[in-house]
């Protein structure tokens, strides 16, 4: 029966190559994650709340004091008070005394870090932006913050951390950790959610969102 052996050899062959297909995206999945664009100066440095290290705040401060923009912009739900106990338990000898920072409240997830910091940066003036987050959170970050400053005017750059913390970075046996797997599946499938899902009553232009939105 040739046509059957054709079908069969058919299916073999579509059923190996999907298995390497997919063998190779789980390999290299954490790469396409990972945003790692050297920062240019811009109007302010913005970090992101989550940090679970400290590392986010830390590289902010830095590059504020390496000049790369004039003032730092912190985003998360809680204010000033918050910041101040990521900088007393991860770094004690670091303090926000002479250094302009701006305290934005009220964030619950990457998309209201968005339209907060796109509604500060319409309020000051501001026409470039460097965002600070976890490695394993810029592409989605980068995505997201797009989306959202699209038809802005205002130019939003990702930068990374550096600091992957307890997870393991790509290059790393990352498959081999539990904790890494599930952190790199969940971005995977965040990403995946964000660019598949229509926007629906939001389209880039920073109105608030509805209960219903959240989540994205």
């Amino acid at each position: 029966m040739p046509g059957l052996r054709q079908f069969l050899a058919g299916l073999l062959a579509g059923l190996l190559f999907a298995g390497v297909a997919l063998a190779l995206t789980a390999r290299f999945l954490p790469h396409l994650l990972v945003v790692d664009d050297p920062p240019a100066a811009v109007d302010a440095i913005v970090v992101l709340g989550g940090d679970s290290d400290g590392s986010r705040l830390r590289t902010g401060l830095r590059l504020l004091d390496d000049k790369f923009a004039p003032q730092l912009v912190l985003v998360a739900n809680s204010g000033r008070e918050g910041w101040e106990r990521i900088l007393k338990a991860f770094c004690p000898d670091c303090s926000f005394a002479g250094r302009p920072a701006m305290f934005l409240t009220g964030s619950t997830d990457t998309r209201t870090d968005a339209q907060l910091t796109l509604e500060h940066c319409r309020s000051a003036g501001l026409r470039s932006i460097l965002v600070v987050t976890s490695p394993y959170h810029t592409r989605r970050t980068a995505l997201v913050f797009a989306d959202i400053f699209a038809g802005s005017g205002i130019v939003p750059q990702v930068v990374s951390s550096g600091s992957y913390g307890r997870l393991l970075p790509p290059d790393g046996r990352w498959w081999s950790d539990r904790r890494t797997v599930e952190t790199v599946w969940l971005e995977f499938g965040k990403v995946l959610f964000w660019e598949l899902t229509p926007f629906l009553e939001f389209q880039g232009d920073g109105a608030r969102l509805k209960e219903g939105e959240r989540g994205r």
